[in-house]
């Protein structure tokens, strides 16, 4: 409009500032123009902006004859207004008005389409610092604890070889110690491995958790079949992040050392109790109950599970037979 003088829209901040300076509190029928605007959703055509209660009180609009005050209308309200004014009466038309209404409906959905945008921007650039920090720190972890660990190991099995040329019993004694601090870096690096929890365990949940470590084991024996009920936040985040690390190492150990075909993942509900149930129909070893060896327990990764469990009042039982598969069952005790 050539006589218009173009107010920059005041965006939804405006109702803000009107309660600030107490023209929200007045009644539809004594509210200003905007105010009249934001209660019925609607455009409007006003005059003198003078002695407006609202807008008046903006030095810029004082000497304005005529305004036209379109919403910015999105499903949960008033996102905003636009506003047009004029020094010249009787400046806009009905039709001018209708146009910027159109134009403002438009608008609002730029708009709200460059919030999601941000905010998925804001949440990538989030998800990339964390992924970056939680890589430093392994970066870090490795090479003070195990990496160095490992070095050792490599220049004293050196020794070892040739002392047992020269003293065998020595050259041995020195062997059972490598022994023992190789299975203590073992056990280091499967601490390492239990804090790197997926993301989307906090952000989606055990399922989509789980569901998200199985996907690139999809097609490729053994297949897992994956069979869960989201226990959302009957479960804390540290427990779930406890659950999430057992049911991962028990399906390593069962591709790795099983030979199975399938594995079954079943995480349910029962009374104040979530069940775990990993099923492999492998080759299966001795438990406890035959006397299999706490070291090769040790070794398959099981007695790392037990702890774990302990460390969230879980209990574990582990029930496998030669030629018959493994079962791991884990219940812990459910939150409320």
């Amino acid at each position: 409009h050539k006589t218009a003088r173009h107010v920059p829209g005041l965006g939804r901040g405006l109702c803000t500032d009107l309660r600030r300076r107490g023209a929200c509190k007045k009644e539809t029928s004594q509210a200003g123009l905007a105010g009249k605007v934001i209660e019925s959703v609607e455009p409007l055509i006003g005059g003198e902006l003078k002695d407006d209660p609202e807008l008046g009180q903006f030095s810029s609009l004082q000497k304005c004859q005529s305004a036209v005050c379109v919403p910015l209308r999105s499903e949960g309200g008033v996102y905003g207004v636009l506003l047009f004014a004029s020094p010249e009466s009787d400046a806009y038309t009905t039709e001018f008005m209708e146009a910027l209404a159109i134009y403002c409906d438009q608008a609002v959905i730029a708009l709200q389409n460059a919030e999601q945008y941000q905010g998925l921007y804001q949440e990538k650039e989030s998800f990339i610092a964390r992924e970056e920090q939680a890589r430093q720190k392994l970066v870090y972890d490795l090479r003070r604890g195990p990496l160095q660990t490992m070095k050792t190991i490599a220049t004293r099995l050196g020794r070892a070889r040739a002392m047992l040329s020269r003293d065998p019993k020595r050259g041995m004694e020195e062997l059972a110690r490598l022994e023992v601090l190789t299975r203590r870096t073992v056990r280091g690096l499967r601490a390492l491995l239990f804090g790197l929890q997926p993301i989307t365990l906090g952000s989606e949940g055990l399922k989509a958790a789980l569901e998200r470590y199985v996907q690139p084991m999809e097609g490729q024996k053994p297949f897992i079949h994956l069979d869960i009920t989201e226990p959302g936040e009957r479960l804390s985040s540290k427990v779930s992040g406890v659950v999430f690390s057992i049911i991962e190492e028990a399906i390593a150990n069962a591709r790795e050392h099983a030979e199975a075909n399938n594995i079954f993942v079943q995480v349910g509900l029962r009374d104040d109790l979530l069940v775990a149930q990993i099923q492999d129909d492998g080759k299966g070893f001795y438990t406890y109950a035959e006397r299999f060896s706490g070291e090769s327990m040790d070794g398959l990764g099981l007695s790392t599970i037990e702890s774990w469990a302990k460390s969230i009042n879980g209990k574990v039982a582990i029930n496998s037979t030669v030629g018959q598969g493994t079962t791991v069952i884990l219940t812990v005790p459910l939150q409320g």
